[in-house]
Parts: structure tokens; sequence; C-alpha cells
């Protein structure tokens, strides 16, 4: 048995949804920015202590120089720290409801 009238909705009866409200961004307060601080810096420490827990495996160790090991290590090392503790940065300003170059006064 088929229907013979299709139930259409009505265009005008139908509102547009209702907007959900943002909440509005914050600032993080003085314990808040120590956490994050500190975790930042503990991220830092550690993925450096990594980088320079690797000088032994490199393959020519016994061939260079002291002064040349320092600079290049301690450099690779900072290279890799660096981008992981921006990452660790930009956690707690998207958790801030805020825009990372807004948040860091970079505009």
């Amino acid at each position: 048995m088929m229907p013979t009238e299709i139930d259409m909705p009505n265009p005008e009866n139908t509102g547009s949804p209702a907007a959900i409200p943002r909440p509005p961004p914050r600032t993080w307060d003085f314990m808040e920015t120590l956490l994050v601080s500190l975790i930042a810096n503990g991220v830092f420490t550690l993925t450096t202590g990594l980088a320079l827990a690797l000088l032994p495996a490199m393959p020519d160790w016994t061939t260079m120089t002291l002064s040349s090991v320092q600079f290049q290590v301690l450099g690779a090392a900072y290279i890799v720290a660096s981008p992981l503790t921006i990452v660790v940065l930009w956690i707690a300003v998207r958790m801030a409801r805020r825009d990372f170059v807004e948040y860091l006064a970079l505009n």
C-alpha cells in the first residue's frame, strides 16, 4: 500500500539552528602559567638529555675533538628539543581557547 501524500517539511518553518555560544577566551593565572612553564622546561631538559645520551652512538666519536663534539651535539640537541617545547606551549595556549600568535603577542 503506497501513501498518497508525502509529508515534506515546510522550509518557512525551519529556522536556522541556534548558534552555540563559544566559551570566552581566558588567560592563565600565575599557578597555571608556572605549571605549564615547568612542564615545558622538563620536556626541553629531557629531550636535550636524550639527544646528549646519543653522543656515544656517533660513528666517529673517538676521532672528534672535544670542542667540535660539544658544539655539534649541543646544537643538535637544542634543535631537537625546541620544537617539542613549543608544542607543549601550543597545547597550553589551545587549552586557554586562544590563538597561539595572539596569546604570545607575536602579532
